[in-house]
């Protein structure tokens, strides 16, 4: 009596398949435990995001697939990918919760538990061929074997959460609109805020060194020379307002820096041109912060 061929399961590698057999014929395991055809999950599961649907039930058991498993299942490309990716992120893109790009490969991935913040990466593990996990607060590989799910082991975990997620400056009138309401100072990482007046030069209290809110260049940058050449030039021309303040919001000498992530550093430097007061004595100080601000 023959016995029954047992139908092979494939094996990834990254993102290439040991098993040559055509795509239709394969049949691979869902971490549900279920038998999933990759072709077919494919088509279903471009499907469901054409019609602005982000979620992936098994259609067996109705367990949450995650997209980082669908990818694996369906053998998506790397177009394919890209393609279906910016899809979700334009549908999800108030859903933070859910939804964030890899701090490695920058793939999204999808998280299903909100209180879990230990997630894995499918494409790092496979790529890296170890386990790659990350913080979903600090977006940092996680660094603590011991807690699986709260605290990630990284210094100022809660500090670089906040810079990745808090509110963005809503005021057009004004050159730092749209940055974050939060940033770290680029010398010494002290957190500081903009007023939103004046122009987008701040000077961090704890180093004393001047910096771009806007693009976080240290010691300024053109960006200061540029609004006052456009405050000359509305002097000679009151009907050029508008195309000048287009300009200066799309200025390519100074290019809005994203959301920034703590280091950590400690040795940073104090502005040596910026006079200290410490060689004063008590009384001289106290003298001088009464003139200052009465």
């Amino acid at each position: 009596m023959k016995s029954v061929k047992e139908l092979p399961v494939a094996t990834h590698v990254g993102r290439q398949v040991t098993d040559t057999r055509p795509c239709s014929s394969l049949r691979i395991k869902a971490s549900c435990g279920h038998i999933a055809e990759p072709l077919s999950l494919k088509a279903w599961a471009k499907s469901r995001i054409d019609t602005g649907i982000h979620s992936f039930p098994c259609q067996t058991c109705k367990k949450e697939w995650v997209w980082q498993e669908v990818c694996k299942l369906s053998l998506f490309t790397e177009e394919e990918r890209d393609c279906y990716e910016k899809k979700l992120v334009e549908l999800t893109k108030d859903d933070t919760a859910s939804y964030k790009k890899c701090p490695d490969c920058n793939y999204l991935v999808q998280r299903v538990d909100p209180d879990n913040l230990c997630v894995e990466c499918l494409s790092c593990s496979n790529v890296k061929g170890k386990l790659y996990q990350f913080c979903w607060d600090c977006m940092r590989e996680w660094n603590n074997p011991a807690s699986q799910n709260t605290d990630c082991g990284n210094k100022s975990c809660s500090i670089t959460a906040m810079l990745l997620s808090c509110p963005l400056i809503e005021a057009p009138n004004i050159e730092v609109h749209q940055c974050p309401v939060v940033r770290a100072c680029p010398n010494c990482e002290t957190l500081v805020s903009h007023c939103q007046q004046g122009c987008p030069q701040v000077m961090c209290p704890n180093c004393f060194y001047e910096f771009c809110y806007r693009c976080l260049g240290i010691e300024g940058c053109k960006f200061a020379e540029f609004v006052e050449l456009r405050d000359d030039d509305d002097d000679d021309d009151d009907d050029d307002d508008d195309s000048v303040y287009e300009d200066l919001n799309d200025f390519c000498e100074c290019i809005r820096a994203g959301r920034q992530k703590i280091t950590g550093r400690k040795n940073y430097k104090i502005n040596p041109n910026y006079k200290l007061d410490r060689d004063l004595t008590d009384s001289e100080v106290e003298g001088d912060f009464n003139y200052r601000f009465s």
